[in-house]
């Protein structure tokens, strides 16, 4: 199984017949006091499996950590590779909601997707701090 998508954004869904809608994909924000924090994000990823990999059972985890690599997020849990009728591959989609979370402080963060312990896609994400403007004090 491989990822072929790991993104945050505005909103993500998925219909009932497994399409991915994805609206406002970003990779930073800014914020002017910190601690910073971002009411509501989605975390996306689409992982592609193989028709050998039916049936198995496998542990997805996402973590965010800050530019010390402490983990400050940590969510995880269990899917099974569903079949295909055409036996091709499959694409499955993880849509993760994130509400208030917190950043310390500006600088380097990443969001991390595991699959089975395994390191399978990582995000970049940055948060700026806002410059006053300059006749403020």
């Amino acid at each position: 199984m491989k990822s072929v998508l790991f993104t945050t954004a505005e909103y993500a869904s998925v219909s009932n017949d497994g399409k991915l809608s994805i609206l406002g994909i970003f990779d930073s924000i800014q914020a002017a006091n910190f601690p910073a924090s971002s009411p509501r994000m989605y975390l996306v990823a689409q992982f592609k499996a193989e028709p050998d990999e039916y049936g198995r059972i496998f542990e997805v985890m996402f973590q965010l950590h800050n530019s010390s690599g402490d983990t400050l997020i940590q969510l995880s849990g269990a899917g099974e590779v569903p079949d295909s009728e055409h036996n091709l591959s499959v694409l499955m989609n993880q849509v993760v909601t994130l509400n208030n979370v917190s950043f310390d402080s500006p600088g380097d963060y990443v969001f991390t997707a595991h699959i089975d312990g395994v390191e399978a896609a990582t995000l970049p994400f940055v948060v700026v701090a806002m410059k006053k403007p300059s006749n403020q004090v």
